[in-house]
């Protein structure tokens, strides 16, 4: 810019490229595409115009590839809904996050069903209990105690005897509608009871293990697989909101092999309260299983907290800071003024890895991005 008379600088107008952020540019081509009422696929929401011209323009490359796409919209189940199978997807509509909140209020408000507790009391053989189980309602089955509902897992592990060998194929179909009722009614029982992260831990290792070496019917499969996924969404707003708690890092570890990769970060960006020890330094270099191009998909708030963790523990940063820096470094043009800032004083403060040559990159880049955004800045 220009000097005015009297020394007075002229502050330039903000880049256009600058005005809109990655979530509004996906927002807009998304709607484009009819992704308001349908779900719009990767290959064609790459493709649309708009959006490869915002990731040359601000982030100077060509649209992520699917995984990376799949991460950002799965990060973010407040406000898109992402079809993992078809890797579709559609904005979440505000009738959508209004049927999600009467959902969970009626699963946290249900009413004891007497009647069915009753009955799974009173059952006199394992035949008895899947019959009653499978003749259940999820919902109910979801409002028993939760004792009651790791109790059934138990019980309905194998098909019960028949008493009459002509019975044995219902028995057999009772028992794989038991199982899947008991799976799905999981979740519902956890928030009910209001579970702390370290008893929603004891489930996930219970649901994978369910079933032991015995293969499962398909659709208590994938049944099992839907509980499991429910139950790393519900371990990650549990780490957001409270943190690791007593929960340590040997039995978060079971989490960080086996969630979702954005559930991953979650976890591990928590890992740096716990200090420092060969067991926190082993649960966080899972986060190496995911290839930096990939992380830049997570939001920038999720990344700070990354960093930040390794300003906490030098087991947390020895293991993450090289891949926390890549992935920072691909979406730096895209972040603010401010958080550029957070994240180069976390940096300056990590407990380890700081001298990496990733790290050092990622200097360079923030100084690159800073030096666009001169005008955003507040003096």
């Amino acid at each position: 810019s220009q000097p005015r008379a009297g020394g007075e600088a002229r502050v330039s107008a903000r880049p256009a490229a600058a005005a809109m952020s990655l979530e509004e540019a996906l927002v807009e081509a998304v709607k484009e595409l009819g992704g308001v009422d349908k779900y719009v696929d990767l290959a064609s929401l790459k493709a649309n115009v708009k959006l490869r011209s915002f990731f040359r323009r601000v982030l100077f490359k060509p649209p992520w590839e699917d995984d990376t796409f799949a991460i950002y919209f799965q990060s973010r189940p407040d406000n898109w809904d992402f079809e993992e199978n078809t890797r579709g997807v559609k904005l979440l509509s505000d009738v959508a996050k209004q049927i999600q909140k009467v959902s969970a209020n009626r699963r946290q408000t249900a009413p004891f069903p007497d009647a069915l507790y009753t009955a799974v009391i009173k059952a006199g053989s394992p035949a008895e209990t899947v019959q009653v189980v499978s003749n259940a309602a999820i919902g109910e089955l979801g409002a028993l105690p939760i004792d009651s509902v790791e109790a059934l897992l138990d019980m309905i592990v194998k098909v019960p005897q028949a008493a009459d060998p002509s019975q044995a194929v219902a028995i057999g179909l009772l028992h794989i509608s038991a199982q899947q009722k008991a799976l799905a009614a999981v979740r519902n029982a956890l928030e009910k009871k209001g579970a702390a992260l370290g008893h929603v831990m004891e489930f996930y290792k219970k649901v994978i293990t369910f079933g032991g070496e015995t293969p499962l019917d398909p659709k208590v499969q994938t049944q099992k697989i839907l509980t499991l996924k429910e139950l790393c969404e519900l371990a990650a707003t549990l780490i957001q909101e409270k943190g690791l708690g007593a929960v340590g890092p040997k039995v978060l570890a079971l989490l960080c092999s086996t969630a979702p990769f954005h559930i991953v970060a979650s976890a591990v960006a928590a890992l740096g309260e716990k200090g420092d020890s060969d067991d926190v330094k082993a649960c966080a270099a899972l986060l190496g299983k995911i290839p930096p191009h990939v992380l830049e998909g997570l939001s920038c708030a999720t990344l700070l907290q990354l960093a930040v963790a390794a300003t906490k523990s030098a087991s947390v940063a020895e293991a993450t800071l090289p891949l926390v820096a890549t992935a920072c470094g691909g979406t730096l043009p895209g972040w603010t003024p401010d958080d550029i800032a957070k994240l180069l004083l976390a940096l300056s403060k990590a407990k380890a890895g700081a001298d990496a040559p990733e790290v050092a990159s990622l200097y360079g880049r923030a100084a690159e991005a800073l030096s666009s955004k001169l005008s955003e800045m507040s003096p």
